[in-house]
């Protein structure tokens, strides 16, 4: 079954008494990152399930790994910009 666009969640789940977070995801690039991250440490991310034919996957990872950024401002990105001119220059 192909699920539309909408219907192809990512949703992480945590709470204030467990150390870990599960992330359900369809999104390829994020499956790919939890992948890569489960190969480097097997003994903190862990694959729990995989459905929907494997187009959904589930991860458990410490809720360390779980951030929320503020949105990137025009400042911040001409000053990310202009340090990674610099760093190839060096």
């Amino acid at each position: 079954m192909r699920y539309k666009r909408r219907e192809r969640e990512t949703v992480i789940l945590y709470n204030e008494a467990e150390e870990n977070a599960s992330v359900c995801t369809f999104n390829r690039k994020l499956k790919k990152k939890l992948s890569k991250l489960a190969s480097r440490f097997p003994d903190k991310v862990r694959l729990r399930e995989v459905t929907a034919g494997g187009e959904c996957v589930t991860y458990t990872l410490p809720k360390t790994c779980v951030t929320i950024f503020p949105p990137h401002t025009e400042d911040w990105k001409d000053n990310m910009s202009k340090r990674a001119k610099s760093a190839e220059e060096e």
